[in-house]
């Protein structure tokens, strides 16, 4: 085998004058936080939790989590993209960030359903959309089991924006 010398999407490649400049969030972006805590109480399989949005064209970081208390029965939890308009919630992927995880016992997970050659996309890409919404689109857990005891999550969100 031949030693390789890569150049990865964040760098530049000296050897490419031509090369399109990199999109600010991925070389220069502002990192902000989304950190949102929910009560859960015993409630319906379905029941969903709005932790707040973020703007549309966000690059959400791979280091972001979810964290939980044990939140009993709680054995199918979703983390997804969603959009509010005219004060209607629709969620357009109810687990591109976090699909099916077990939350019954206390810990964390991190955006697990986000493919790492996903992780520059744009928020609405990950989401699904064709094309960017614009604005803000919103972040929304859905319990797919019902709990039957209460617990604490905390989404903690790090996202980059041109």
């Amino acid at each position: 085998m031949a030693v390789k010398n890569f150049i990865a999407s964040g760098a530049i490649d000296p050897a490419n004058p031509k090369q399109q400049p990199l999109p600010a969030e991925t070389v220069d972006g502002k990192v902000k936080p989304l950190i949102s805590t929910q009560e859960i109480v015993a409630c319906d399989a379905n029941s969903t939790v709005k932790f707040g949005s973020i703007p549309s064209n966000a690059r959400i970081l791979g280091m972001s989590s979810l964290g939980y208390d044990a939140i009993t029965g709680a054995t199918d939890f979703d983390l997804g993209i969603g959009k509010t308009e005219g004060g209607v919630l629709t969620v357009k992927d109810a687990d591109c960030l976090v699909d099916g995880a077990d939350i019954h016992t206390a810990g964390s997970k991190a955006m697990t359903a986000v493919d790492l050659a996903n992780l520059p996309k744009a928020a609405w890409e990950l989401a699904g959309y064709l094309q960017d919404p614009g604005g803000r689109v919103d972040i929304v857990g859905t319990f797919n089991e019902a709990p039957t005891a209460g617990g604490t999550v905390t989404l903690t969100l790090l996202y980059t924006t041109p």
